[in-house]
């Protein structure tokens, strides 16, 4: 099995003349941009404009900018009447509307006061920072980055992110900003979209708190019954593999007895260093400048900041997709003062320059049934450069730097790594080419060159090539190392590495043939059935997920096809909680696959349609279930399809109980099977099997052992009412 990763290559650094750059990109699968070089004038704060040391701005020290509402006739959020517990987006208002002069927007030292006057006037209260351990000062914080979180006040929940030593092998970005006035939570917000009313996040259940052992904070809030926990933590970044970025989570869960469709925006002011325009970079585009909107497949693994495109002293890296996460649906690179305007829907205006930076994630709303919830992440933190020159080539070579195992697969996946190469010299550089080297594990994905030309590289010019590489699962482990070399006519070469540390299989003993099938002994090695859905399995021992949550293994598109023996041992207090999804069991979709000799004890389990304990949807016409049971307590739910061993099975069951209660909202619910279809010809139906659990539903088409049948049930027992 191969899993995509996608590998971009960076050589140097952009430049931009004020957020302006121009470009010549070739749109080949090569994503070859040319960027001209102009000069990036640096964009110092005034001195007594800046936040004094101990991170607060006294509040009666600010005058208002010309033009501006005074803070004292404005409605602080926390003052603001509630409906359902918080304001409506129409009647919130972020801060004052953001009239600007052109006379304020073009002389940037009257901007950064105006940007900072804004805010610090609006703050009466103080925002009541936290303060303990790992953590000191209002920060949570390790080695590399910090964050802050308000507790309390008109930002009540809103965070930033800066840095404390930054990458330890440089110094120019330690105690940096990577968010607008960090530490003073301001700028940046989060709106929930609930039915069409929009609600900047604001806390109201559980105030911002920090677990000094995770280094997280957590706080909740309700918006129209539907709570939302907020979660922000320092975790391993997937790009420098250092505890060097924030994950930042919204757990969304409908408390109500009806469906409400729930979104969220995540809004970002991005301020690296001192530059308040910190310019962007967007894999596969380049330098992007001006406002730009990507959606479905065009959004990338990740973004990255920086304060100057030539000569960066500050680098941030923010992550869009890990597999296990709902992906944005949107991400908007824009500038501020026009996002920060609206709760949800910006427009850009693509020929309009960025200048001071923001980054919008948003999650369309989705439908979620009552009990149902959902989880939306995103990652930001800091970014990782290998730079290499030899006086004429600069290449600089950045991407993940650790591939981890999930229950989707490899993550991140795919893997991009970005780099540039640029003339440093005063003449051009004819005939210049850039080749990709892999180690054996790593190979380039179909269509992919390992050499590629870039013709002549003018002085001063850049260029990006972007190449996708596979994972061979089995093959890769451990740490692999490549490298990306750079050649021109009488020009010396120069050449950047990169390791990538690729997570290992758990080791089994057997060949996963018929004769002899792989064993399991452990929780991992279980899981592990999952990067290989073809092979067949047994157990040899007993396996406890003690509550711990189990992804389904196989799905509609990749199903799971071999064989799974549980060898009269038990699966126990298996928990899987996924009220809007479909095919939800121990395994998800089986196509023609055969489980027998498995008992599961202590089950709760919920899904949409197709939800059964052993297997959610199956599939083939010769598959079969076989001496299995489901036992101990526990309910099955779903919608439409649910069973207390299968939700819907084309094949035969056989010799096979359950005793767990089943629960329907839908059609097609039974004690063994919601719906089963079966060839007469090749199987029977369902023989010598029972049911004892309690089986509920709205709709008619329910019964004890199956809700519908399209063929025999012999040899079968209900239980006695």
């Amino acid at each position: 099995m191969r899993i995509s990763l996608s590998i971009i290559i960076v050589f140097s650094m952009l430049f931009m003349s004020f957020g302006t750059a121009m470009c010549e990109t070739d749109n080949s699968i090569y994503n070859v941009n040319t960027i001209s070089s102009t000069t990036v004038p640096s964009e110092q704060t005034p001195v007594d404009e800046q936040t004094p040391s101990d991170g607060q701005t006294p509040v009666d020290e600010q005058t208002p900018s010309d033009g501006q509402t005074p803070v004292d006739e404005q409605t602080p959020v926390d003052e603001q009447t509630p409906s359902d517990g918080q304001t409506p987006a129409d009647e919130q208002v972020p801060a004052d509307k953001l009239n600007l002069d052109n006379q304020i927007e073009t002389d940037q030292s009257l901007y950064d006061a105006w940007k900072k006057g804004l805010f610090i006037k609006e703050n009466k209260k103080s925002t009541n920072l936290l303060n303990l351990m790992g953590y000191s000062n209002g920060k949570v914080y390790n080695d590399y980055l910090e964050y802050a979180v308000a507790n309390g006040g008109s930002y009540n929940g809103r965070f930033t992110i800066g840095t404390t030593g930054g990458d330890p092998s440089i110094s120019t970005d330690d105690n940096q900003m990577l968010l607008y006035n960090h530490p003073e939570p301001q700028t940046s917000f989060s709106t929930i979209r609930v039915d069409g009313n929009d609600y900047v996040y604001n806390p109201d259940i559980q105030s911002p708190t920090v677990d000094a052992s995770q280094l997280s904070n957590t706080s909740e809030g309700s918006f129209s019954n539907v709570s939302v926990k907020q979660v922000l933590r320092i975790v391993k970044n997937s790009s420098t593999n250092r505890e060097d970025i924030v994950e930042v989570k919204y757990i969304v869960k409908n408390n109500d007895s009806n469906q409400h469709d729930v979104g969220l925006r995540i809004m970002m002011d991005t301020k690296l260093g001192s530059n308040d325009s910190a310019p962007f970079r967007v894999p596969g585009i380049g330098a992007v400048t001006k406002e730009l909107e990507l959606t479905g497949n065009s959004i990338p693994q990740y973004w990255q900041a920086f304060d100057d495109l030539n000569s960066p002293s500050v680098v941030a890296h923010g992550t869009l997709l890990k597999s296990q996460y709902l992906r944005p649906d949107k991400v908007q690179f824009v500038k501020w003062s026009g996002i920060y305007n609206t709760l949800w829907d910006y427009i850009p205006n693509t020929s309009q320059d960025i200048g001071d930076s923001a980054v919008g994630i948003y999650w369309n709303p989705r439908t979620l049934a009552p009990n149902g919830s959902a989880e939306f992440v995103t990652y930001y933190g800091l970014s990782d450069l290998t730079q290499v020159s030899n006086g004429t080539f600069g290449l600089n070579l950045t991407g993940d730097s650790n591939i981890d195992l999930t229950a989707d697969g490899y993550n991140p996946n795919p893997f991009t790594v970005t780099a540039y190469v640029r003339n440093n010299g005063a003449t051009s550089i004819s005939n210049t080419k850039v080749k990709i080297t892999l180690p054996a594990g790593l190979v380039l994905s179909s269509g992919q060159q390992q050499e590629i030309s870039l013709g002549t590289l003018t002085a001063g010019l850049e260029k990006q090539i972007s190449w996708k590489v596979e994972v061979v699962l089995g093959v890769a482990s451990g740490t692999l190392n490549y490298s990306v070399t750079v050649t021109g006519t009488n020009t010396a070469s120069v050449t950047a590495s990169r390791a990538v540390n690729i997570a290992s299989l758990p080791s089994m003993q057997g060949s996963g043939t018929v004769a002899d099938p792989y064993i399991i002994s452990t929780s991992n090695q279980l899981g592990a059935i999952r990067y290989n859905l073809s092979a067949h399995y047994k157990l040899a021992n007993n396996i406890n997920f003690a509550g711990e949550e189990w992804t389904p293994i196989g799905s509609n598109s990749n199903p799971f096809t071999g064989s799974f023996d549980g060898n009269g041992y038990t699966i126990s207090n298996l928990v899987i909680n996924q009220p809007n999804s479909d095919y939800i069991g121990f395994f998800g979709y089986t196509s023609n696959a055969t489980v027998r000799n498995v008992n599961i004890s202590n089950v709760s389990i919920s899904g949409r349609n197709y939800v059964g304990t052993i297997i959610g949807y199956a599939t083939g016409g010769t598959g079969s279930i076989k001496g299995c049971s489901v036992t101990g307590t526990g309910t099955v739910t779903g919608t439409a399809y649910i069973g207390g061993l299968v939700g819907s099975f084309y094949g035969s069951i056989s010799n096979s109980h359950s005793t767990i209660n089943v629960s329907s909202t839908g059609s097609f619910a039974g004690g063994l099977v919601g719906y089963l279809s079966y060839n007469d010809s090749i199987l029977p139906g369902i023989t010598r099997s029972y049911s004892t659990g309690n089986v509920t539903s709205t709709s008619s088409i329910v019964g004890g052992i199956a809700g519908y049948c399209s063929g025999n049930i012999t040899e079968v027992m209900l239980r006695e009412m």
